[in-house]
Formats: C-alpha cells, sequence, structure tokens
C-alpha cells in the first residue's frame, strides 16, 4: 500500500500485535463482497492509518462511529473525548474493488456523541460524524448517499420493537499484513448474523458480566461463531428491514468488552440518536467544492439536562478546521447556550481515503 514508513509511528503498539495475532481467525468468519453493491460505504484513514468505516448521509457529511474518532480507542473512554484532528483524517469513497482505488477528501470537522463511552463492561452511544473538505461527486453504482436516511427513525424504532427472525449480514474488513505498517484494510467482507430480542441479549451479556441496556442497543447471534476479543472494531452501520434499508445502529465494543466466540456482537442504536444526528449533519450541506479561507472561530457548547432512555443531550464533543491550509482548528459544538469556549491551534491537510465495515439486515 502507498504509504510510508511513519504510518507505523502512529499505531499503538499494543493493538497491533494483538491484531496481527489474530489475523487468520479475524478473516475465516465472512465472506467476500463487492464494494460497488454498497456505494455510501466508505473508508476512515486516521494518521495514515485505514481504521473504520462510514456511511454518506449526505454527500459531505459521514456517519461512523465514536471510537474511529478517538486518538485512542483502545482504553476506556468518556466525555471530555480526546479526537483525532480532523486534518488527520481522510475518507475515501467509490472504491472498485481493494483501497486505494476511489476519491479522496480530506476532514473538515469531526465531532462524537457527548455520552460516547467505553469500560470493561459496556460501550454505549458510540456515534460520530465527520465533515469533509470537498463533497463526494455522487454517481449511481459507484458513489451515493444513504437514501431517505432521515426519514427511518420511527421505521427503525419499531424494527426493533416487533421484529421477528430478521436476519442480518455485517460487512467487515479483512485484516492483511502492512507493507508499510503493522496491519491494514483489505477486501470487504460479508459477515451473517440474526437479530435478537433485548431480553435475550441483556440476560446472556450478564452471564459474561457485561451491561447491556436494550433502550440504547441491539445485539446480534453470528451464523459465523469465530470471533475472539483484540478484533479491530470498524464501526460499520448495522442495516435491516425491507431490500435492506433501514440502519438499525452502529457496531460497538468488538474489540472489547463484546467479544468472545460466544458472546454476541452489539451494536449502538440509531433512532436514539436521531436528534443528535439532526444536529450535527445539517439538512441542507453546501455541496460547492469552492474552498474559501476562513478564519479562527470561538464556538460554544452547552450540556441539556440529562434524561433516561431514548432521550439524549446533544452536546458534543468535536474539532473543526478551516478549509485553507493556512487557517486554525478549533473545537465545535452545537449551538446552544454558552457553557465554555475553546482555543484553536494550527494545522495541516493531509489527503485520502476508503471503504468500510457494515452490517445488513433483511427480513426473513
Amino acid at each position: 500500500m502507498p504509504f510510508d514508513s511513519s504510518r507505523t509511528n502512529s499505531v499503538h503498539p499494543r493493538y497491533s500485535i494483538l491484531i496481527l495475532l489474530n489475523l487468520v481467525q479475524h478473516n475465516l468468519a465472512a465472506d467476500p463482497v463487492i464494494p460497488a453493491n454498497y456505494p455510501f460505504f466508505t473508508t476512515v484513514i486516521s494518521d495514515e492509518q485505514a481504521t473504520c468505516g462510514a456511511s454518506l448521509i449526505t454527500t459531505s457529511y459521514l456517519l461512523t462511529a465514536c471510537h474511529c474518532l478517538l486518538v485512542d480507542p483502545n482504553g476506556d473512554f468518556k466525555y471530555p473525548h480526546v479526537l483525532q484532528k480532523p486534518e488527520k483524517i481522510r475518507v475515501e469513497a467509490g472504491n472498485e474493488s481493494k483501497r486505494p482505488a476511489g476519491l479522496k477528501s480530506d476532514g473538515k470537522m469531526t465531532k462524537v456523541h457527548p455520552k460516547c463511552e467505553g469500560n470493561a463492561t459496556s460501550v454505549v452511544y458510540n456515534y460520530g460524524v465527520i465533515e469533509i473538505v470537498n463533497p463526494f461527486p455522487t454517481e449511481p453504482g459507484y458513489i451515493e448517499v444513504v437514501v431517505d436516511f432521515f426519514d427511518q427513525k420511527e421505521l427503525i424504532t419499531h424494527a426493533i420493537m416487533n421484529h421477528e427472525n430478521l436476519t442480518c449480514f455485517a460487512l467487515d474488513f479483512e485484516i492483511t499484513m502492512g507493507q508499510h505498517a503493522f496491519w491494514d484494510l483489505g477486501t470487504l467482507l460479508r459477515d451473517d448474523m440474526i437479530l435478537e430480542m433485548g431480553d435475550w441479549c441483556m440476560n446472556i451479556l450478564k452471564d459474561f458480566k457485561l451491561n447491556f441496556d436494550p433502550n440504547i442497543q441491539v445485539c446480534a447471534t453470528r451464523t459465523s461463531p469465530i470471533e475472539d476479543c483484540n478484533k479491530t472494531n470498524t464501526g460499520g452501520p448495522l442495516i435491516c428491514g425491507f431490500e435492506f434499508s433501514l440502519f438499525i445502529g452502529l457496531w460497538s465494543g468488538r474489540h472489547h468488552p463484546y467479544c468472545g466466540k460466544v458472546v454476541p456482537p452489539v451494536f449502538s442504536r440509531l433512532d436514539i440518536a436521531f436528534d443528535w444526528i439532526r444536529e450535527a449533519i445539517p439538512p441542507d450541506p453546501v455541496t460547492s467544492t469552492i474552498i474559501t479561507d476562513v478564519t479562527t472561530t470561538q464556538t460554544t457548547s452547552t450540556v441539556r439536562s440529562s434524561t433516561q432512555g431514548p432521550t439524549d443531550p446533544t452536546l458534543t464533543t468535536s474539532h473543526s478546521m478551516p478549509t485553507h491550509s493556512k487557517g486554525t482548528i478549533t473545537a465545535d459544538t452545537d449551538p446552544y447556550d454558552p457553557h465554555n469556549s475553546c482555543s484553536s491551534v494550527p494545522l495541516n491537510f493531509l489527503p485520502a481515503v476508503f471503504i468500510s465495515s457494515l452490517l445488513a439486515v433483511v427480513t426473513s
């Protein structure tokens, strides 16, 4: 792969070695698929390392997992999150087979849900958003946005609460030995699963001393049970319903703690995060590729009162950056009541991108 040796310095050694030890097992559990069948799915490259997948919600904004945007996703994490700088994020779309083969765009802003948290017993609210500098041009079968994403909330909830024998498949990546790095993401893979009821998930995970909340999570069972811990978690979406049209959740805790040969995969429900996603992704984003100068800005954040269940606050941890190579990076948060301000730091740009992991589900 055309990445230089500096890439090895960006990977946490402990994480890389564990991944290499599991290359064979990781690849046995799924079957190769054609990336062109999932033209909305892209690859996230963080600090020169292909790490995750992301779904094009608009031509300028992508939905990915919170942990994919953290500087170190391997240990415990919670608010305030330490996010990767936007200029170190790149997205690649339109891969025809293996990457790099598609179009690339630099990151402009990254944002994660304020309640995103991971520890030894759970990973919750695992939602993240990437804004890119140059919008991707759409082309049927090559690069497409998710169809009618913002109309799915009620349908997703109905599918979760009323499903019966809902069959699923997860799109994942083959983990390969990198030419200039510890590891890399290779061929897109499909991992077949079946969505399970919340009570069943909660009871079986309790046996493993793991927390599960059906109000904010779903789980599934794999038809191929080979799944050890310490696998890379590419954060792909779980897609369910008629013609694989419903984005049910985002893969969470695969590296830890929701891992092991008899532990069901767990996903953060998307329906309970729609208010936050709508705030993070404008309904009418600017699609022009014209780059303009952006000056340093001061932004604010607000914490709304926390509530239980599906309603969640819209405060976010985020980083934004100007679209000019000699601008600044600012920490940006949702525009509610002023709470605190964030300082800016110098920035640089990098190009690139790729395709990621996802979970599709159909009614059997």
